[in-house]
């Protein structure tokens, strides 16, 4: 047998709506912190995503800040302009709430602001040395994985990006809250014209029939099992809303070109009036 080290977050909490009682794990996993920073977009604080967490800390006497000026592939800019805002703020605690690039900026913030070491030095495999501070994710998304690796990436010029690979980026607490993630089979509907094969295979080891409709009806079946909100309507979102969530999908490049099928602002846009 070939060894291999595997390494994570300690922590990881699953559960639907966890984000609601955020105060309760924030307790024990951020030891303690009394001035929590959250890392986001405009998207989702907009989407009132970020409200049951700020609600539980307001009520367990914590206070809170949100930087909420993160883009996709966030350049370094973004990821200073946060760091100084923690560092004024006098936060003990950072959580990353968001897609990837939201908390890949909530990491390097939490160690900018702990220690003395520039960005630019962190930069490559192992260099991010810490200290930093305590450190918390919440994915909205499920696709980077960012909230269980020690990786972030910054974009540092027109076209180039750098990584950060280092153990002090894996963050104390992953909060996984199906709550705060939906819309699957829609997605795998758009894509089944070129992904029809593989979806049948999928379904064929799932003891379904081997066909890309089967896929999509057990998708929809297992988020009915489980109880997830399956419209966009559900978590508070109207149709005033889709133009702007369109538009910002077109900004994750990063993850667009892992589509198996180009999409298109209007072909995004379709997709969340479908999952309204």
């Amino acid at each position: 047998m070939t060894p291999f080290e595997f390494r994570t977050v300690p922590h990881v909490h699953v559960e639907r709506g966890a984000a609601e009682r955020f105060a309760a794990f924030a307790e024990p996993a951020l030891g303690g912190a009394r001035r929590i920073f959250f890392v986001t977009d405009k998207g989702v604080r907009g989407l009132g995503l970020l409200d049951g967490a700020l609600a539980s800390l307001a009520e367990a006497g914590v206070e809170t800040a949100v930087y909420d000026g993160v883009v996709a592939d966030p350049p370094e800019a973004v990821v200073l302009a946060g760091a100084e805002a923690a560092r004024e703020f006098g936060a003990d605690a950072i959580v990353g709430f968001g897609g990837g690039s939201p908390m890949d900026t909530a990491k390097l913030i939490a160690l900018l602001c702990a220690g003395d070491q520039k960005l630019a030095d962190m930069y490559g495999v192992n260099n991010a040395t810490g200290p930093r501070l305590p450190l918390a994710l919440v994915p909205t998304t499920s696709g980077t994985g960012s909230e269980v690796t020690p990786i972030a990436v910054v974009t540092t010029g027109e076209t180039t990006k750098m990584g950060v690979n280092a153990p002090p980026l894996y963050a104390d607490l992953a909060i996984l809250d199906a709550d705060l993630t939906l819309g699957l089979p829609h997605v795998l509907a758009f894509n089944a014209d070129v992904s029809g094969e593989d979806y049948a295979g999928i379904a064929g080891h799932l003891g379904r029939q081997s066909s890309a409709a089967a896929l999509i009806e057990e998708c929809e079946r297992i988020a009915e099992a489980v109880g997830i909100e399956r419209r966009l309507t559900e978590v508070g979102v109207n149709h005033n809303d889709l133009p702007r969530l369109a538009e910002d999908a077109m900004l994750q490049t990063r993850l667009l070109v892992n589509n198996p099928r180009e999409v298109s602002q209007d072909e995004a846009l379709a997709i969340y009036e479908r999952a309204l």
